[in-house]
């Protein structure tokens, strides 16, 4: 047997891994953009087509994770980001480029499937609520790794050292996976033989699952803006403001640090002031207003509004992911609930980014997007205190 702890750290370190590839392209983006002379549309592309392959590969993917182990899934998802990794490295022209985002994002949704489900697999029920509150920084920390180096080392060095540090991380983690991930000991014409049409019958009324979707458009509502923001800022503070990448780069810095704060301390909130309906709303309205202060000139109010954004910002993600189990109609389907969540997750992060790209190539800035973000986070709200109150009648 493998030690539920050790199969969680090297879950953990797919997850971020993961996420640095994901967030390679916007600590440098501008960068890229005076490589290939794109548009700001076609610089949105390279988060949104990652986003997109995501959603290819990860509900499928949590349909077979099951059928084929975790550590196969994730070993997989970690080769697709390697070979998508080398193609931007090697090529000169933009469109290979993409098609290397493509395939990262594919392999993103894999290991973004395979990591949870080792853990759940394996990690006993006493210790699941840590792991998982552990588990939620995946996101926030390799964001903040990517935000802290990338920049440094694109400017002071060059890209492809800058690539290839990601390919090296690539190949450690999965010698981790390799080791530490646990086979799939159940044979695959077994598990498949096991109430083969009860399981469709699950399957389709979990697709069917009102609230699931609700916590989808949730989960979408954040990841519209937050992925936006985070790639699209240091562009948008070197353009308007005249800082250094370097300088820029910062502000998500400081959101991703606060962020996980926040990711490891709003599990607790949610549990002590389970009843209270200001809990569920209060952090998801403050995010909402905090937007449009990021299109004042104030430095110090740009990091003050960075710190708010990160102390608050955690909150959404851990709600829905510690609401989506409960919500499940069966403890069978909780799985097809997950990738119901991912699909809103990748929803947001597709449109997102896209949307400030064309909001900066039509009007000529981005103030109109943050101002967007205000409009989808009340929304947000409303939902979320849905959520509450089904919480309250239960």
């Amino acid at each position: 047997m493998l030690s539920p702890w050790r199969v969680f750290w090297a879950a953990f370190t797919a997850g971020v891994a993961a996420t640095l590839v994901q967030f390679a392209v916007p600590p440098v983006l501008i960068l890229i953009q005076v490589k290939y002379q794109t548009s700001y549309a076609s610089n949105g592309l390279l988060m949104s087509v990652f986003a997109f392959a995501t959603i290819l590969s990860a509900v499928p993917g949590g349909l077979i994770v099951q059928r084929y182990g975790v550590r196969k899934i994730s070993l997989a998802g970690l080769g697709l980001m390697f070979v998508g990794i080398l193609l931007s490295l090697a090529t000169r022209y933009f469109l290979v480029f993409l098609i290397g985002r493509l395939v990262q994002g594919i392999g993103f949704g894999l290991t973004a499937v395979a990591a949870p489900s080792a853990i759940g697999q394996t990690m006993p029920s006493k210790h699941m609520d840590l792991a998982m509150g552990i588990w939620s920084t995946w996101v926030p920390l390799g964001s903040l790794i990517m935000f802290g180096v990338g920049p440094s080392i694109a400017s002071h060095f060059h890209m492809s050292l800058y690539f290839s540090g990601l390919l090296l991380v690539i190949g450690v983690v999965a010698v981790f996976q390799w080791l530490f991930l646990p086979r799939n000991d159940v044979p695959p014409t077994q598990q498949l033989s096991r109430d083969k049409t009860v399981s469709r019958q699950f399957v389709k009324s979990e697709l069917k699952n009102a609230n699931v979707w609700l916590l989808a458009m949730i989960f979408a509502s954040f990841t519209f803006a937050f992925f936006a923001f985070n790639t699209w800022i240091t562009v948008y503070l070197t353009q308007s403001r005249g800082l250094s990448l370097t300088q820029a780069s910062r502000i998500p810095i400081l959101v991703s640090f606060f962020v996980v704060i926040s990711n490891l301390c709003s599990g607790w909130i949610l549990k002590k002031y389970r009843d209270k309906i200001f809990a569920y709303v209060l952090p998801p309205f403050l995010m909402a207003l905090i937007w449009p202060t990021f299109s004042f000139h104030s430095i110090p109010v740009l990091y003050m509004s960075s710190v708010i954004l990160g102390l608050v910002g955690g909150f959404i993600p851990t709600l829905v992911f510690a609401k989506a189990p409960a919500l499940a109609r069966k403890s069978e389907t909780v799985g097809i609930a997950m990738c119901v969540i991912i699909f809103g997750e990748n929803i947001g992060i597709l449109l997102g980014p896209e949307v400030f790209g064309l909001l900066r190539d039509y009007i000529g800035n981005f103030v109109v997007g943050f101002w967007i973000c205000l409009l989808i986070g009340l929304g947000a709200v409303m939902n979320i205190s849905k959520i509450a109150r089904m919480h309250r009648e239960s």
